[in-house]
């Protein structure tokens, strides 16, 4: 009879081809579902804090919140600033010219924001206390509203003057940045 060899050291993955796969992916399903469980706690924690007022996303408004029973019931609207239609319109007063020979000054330039026929451009023209002012209909030109405007008036010869565009429709009114010309 042959004596019996003990092997010493071996692991049982050792000397059974395919447990050791076997109990890796054993491992991993394992961790799927830790996970898969920890999410799902999570998510009803969060869904939790949002139902009682106690969690707010970033940038959300929260207008009321429906406390637990019993609770005092605390309602709030924010204050919200609202833009009037005229705040998203630019005026610019793109070119004047003066005629000396018919003491007529002649502008135009465009409202950026609006494309619409049926508002009023409008020219002021100021210097000191004397005040001088023409208006005409705007125009549609592509996606903006031109204005052109002619102003006959002798007393501006020699004069500095400041001037502005102003565009105003039924929203409200908007002026552009005053410019200074001397007609001479």
């Amino acid at each position: 009879m042959a004596p019996k060899t003990i092997e010493r050291n071996r692991t049982p993955e050792a000397t059974a081809p395919g447990r050791q796969e076997a109990k890796s992916a054993s491992l991993s399903g394992v961790l799927v579902i830790i996970v898969a469980i920890a999410l799902a706690i999570a998510l009803a924690l969060a869904a939790l804090g949002l139902a009682f007022g106690q969690i707010q996303l970033p940038g959300a408004q929260v207008l009321s919140v429906v406390p637990p029973a019993g609770a005092p019931v605390v309602a709030y609207a924010p204050e919200v600033e609202t833009a009037d239609a005229t705040d998203l319109l630019e005026v610019q007063l793109q070119n004047w010219e003066w005629d000396a020979a018919t003491s007529t000054l002649f502008a135009s330039g465009l409202v950026l924001g609006v494309a619409e026929d049926g508002g009023t451009c409008s020219l002021r023209v100021t210097g000191g206390e004397v005040e001088h002012k023409v208006g005409a209909g705007g125009m549609v030109s592509g996606n903006t509203t031109t204005c052109r405007l002619n102003l006959s008036n002798p007393a501006l010869a020699g004069g500095t003057w400041d001037l502005v565009l102003v565009y105003s429709n039924v929203d409200g009114e908007v002026r552009s940045e005053p410019l200074r010309a001397v007609l001479d």
